[in-house]
């Protein structure tokens, strides 16, 4: 009838519904263990391309070093041939310098000759002004002294030159005279005439003509050169420096300190 072809109808579609859900069910775990599978061989691959680059890394290091050796190695070659070059130069040079030894020892002995002579000008000279001087050195207004090859003479400005003034005085001048007796036998060494102050700054008074300690302690030893010369110093050794207040040689906190400090020193160098 037709009701029971409905039902036969109904039955072989949920027969064939049945089917296809279990064809889905084990298509899906063929489909699971294919991608596992895929999965498996691509850490398979994974590691192996890994592998090769860490292969492949390895070996490029390896050339690096190679390079590197080969490197060190033609540069120590190249620094061995330098080495053998300035040797073979070195030894040609010293060669020269045997042959030319005793004409610089003849000249080192003509210098020392030369230097022993100069000193012995000054020593002559420190016992010549020591001698002139005593009455000005055993007062006080003047100080010899000579390290190495250098002699200073230090007269104390009072016995110079009146209070802020750069006029040299009638003491001044016989001490200047006796002090010239003595350079103008000298001919080997510089003479040096410094100007020193203490700190204290000009007056107001004395401002227009002298600015600052500078231009005293300069025009004071212009005017000490200028004296030197007058009585046939030879000008060619004579230099005249202002210090200022630069170069104390005692405190300026008191007044004796600053006493000292105002002073002209006259220096003698070898040329």
């Amino acid at each position: 009838s037709k009701g029971e072809s409905l039902t036969q109808q109904l039955q072989n579609e949920a027969s064939q519904s049945a089917r296809l859900q279990k064809e889905k069910e084990e298509m899906a775990q063929r489909l699971a263990a294919i991608t596992q599978k895929a999965t498996l061989r691509e850490k398979e691959q994974s590691a192996l391309i890994n592998a090769q680059a860490e292969q492949i890394s390895l070996f490029e290091e390896q050339q690096k070093r190679m390079m590197q050796l080969r490197q060190q190695l033609d540069e120590t070659l190249s620094w061995k041939n330098q080495e053998v070059s300035k040797l073979t130069a070195k030894l040609n040079t010293e060669a020269e310098k045997a042959a030319s030894l005793e004409t610089m020892l003849a000249e080192a002995e003509k210098m020392a000759e030369k230097r022993i002579r100069d000193a012995q000008e000054a020593v002559q000279a420190r016992e010549n002004l020591i001698g002139s001087l005593k009455k000005e050195i055993d007062e006080g207004n003047v100080k010899i002294s000579q390290m190495n090859d250098r002699l200073s003479v230090q007269i104390v400005s009072k016995i110079l030159f009146p209070s802020g003034s750069d006029q040299v005085t009638g003491e001044g001048k016989t001490v200047l005279k006796k002090v010239s007796d003595t350079l103008k036998e000298v001919v080997k060494n510089n003479i040096r005439i410094e100007g020193h102050t203490d700190n204290v700054p000009i007056g107001p008074e004395l401002s227009q003509k002298f600015p600052s300690n500078w231009e005293l302690s300069t025009s004071r030893a212009t005017q000490v050169v200028r004296y030197l010369a007058q009585e046939n110093v030879d000008p060619k050794n004579l230099l005249a420096v202002g210090v200022a207040e630069f170069d104390p040689v005692a405190s300026n906190d008191t007044p004796e300190g600053r006493q000292k400090n105002r002073r002209i020193e006259i220096v003698l160098t070898p040329k």
